[in-house]
Order: C-alpha cells, then sequence, then structure tokens
C-alpha cells in the first residue's frame, strides 16, 4: 500500500510568523501575501516534519491528512 499524504494551510488563520518554515524550510515558504504556503508536492518521506509542523502552529493553520491507496 501506498500512504498519499496532503498539507492544507489556512490563510484565514494564518499570522505568518513562520514556524512551520523554521521546522521544514523545504517544504514551506512564505508567499507573496506574506502567509506560509507549500513550495512542493509533499511525500510520505516529509510526514515527521510535517506532524511537527501541525502539532508547533500557533494558530492551528496547518492540516495534514493521509489516505492510503
Amino acid at each position: 500500500m501506498k500512504l498519499i499524504v496532503q498539507v492544507t494551510v489556512n490563510s484565514r488563520k494564518c499570522m505568518a510568523n513562520q514556524t512551520c518554515v523554521h521546522i521544514a524550510p523545504d517544504i514551506f515558504e512564505v508567499g507573496a501575501a506574506g502567509y506560509s504556503r507549500t513550495r512542493r508536492e509533499v511525500t510520505e518521506e516529509d510526514l515527521a516534519k510535517l506532524k511537527e509542523a501541525q502539532e508547533m502552529c500557533p494558530t492551528g493553520s496547518i492540516v495534514v491528512e493521509t489516505m492510503e491507496v
């Protein structure tokens, strides 16, 4: 089985404190509007960093979802 990982950053909740960028700079970046966003497709190998970023986000703006296919 393969694990599909999806991450969403809610820009309405994001305060742009960049915690996720500091935790996973290869995954997150600050967009033109000043809020965090993903910089690339995420994979199963990214899951630990994504979960850490989700847990450390002070506004709960990051949602990580997984699905086995």
